[in-house]
């Protein structure tokens, strides 16, 4: 959670929050480095009661958009390879495999870094 809260007040990265019900039920975090034409998506998990629901998608859809108006051209993510839900939804969102990440959780789980190139990248510009 700290790390959450530390992230949500930097101004390289972005934080957003699924509410239903006056309750956090999902959210996606974002980090940018200067000089770079690639984002992270640091995190995004919606609670097991809110998914099915298409938050899931919002959220991508809400980084996918931050990173696009910051000027990135492309945007990328890790996900547990035994995470069937989440490479689904990574899957229909267009993003494809970078590498494998042998052992990269800390529970031993593979890992596999995922990449979506962004359109309209160049056209959106950069925040100020």
């Amino acid at each position: 959670m700290r790390t959450l809260r530390a992230l949500a007040t930097r101004s390289s990265s972005e934080m957003w929050v699924a509410v239903s019900s006056q309750k956090i039920v999902g959210y996606a975090a974002t980090l940018f480095r200067s000089n770079s034409s690639s984002a992270r998506i640091y995190g995004l998990c919606v609670a097991s009661a809110a998914r099915g629901q298409g938050i899931g998608r919002a959220l991508l859809l809400k980084a996918e958009k931050g990173a696009s108006l910051r000027g990135c051209q492309s945007i990328r993510l890790e996900v547990r390879a035994d995470n069937p839900a989440a490479l689904a939804l990574y899957g229909a969102a267009h993003y494809t495999p970078l590498r494998d990440l042998a052992g990269y959780y800390a529970d031993g789980c593979d890992g596999i870094r995922l990449q979506k190139k962004l359109s309209h990248s160049k056209q959106q510009g950069r925040k100020p």
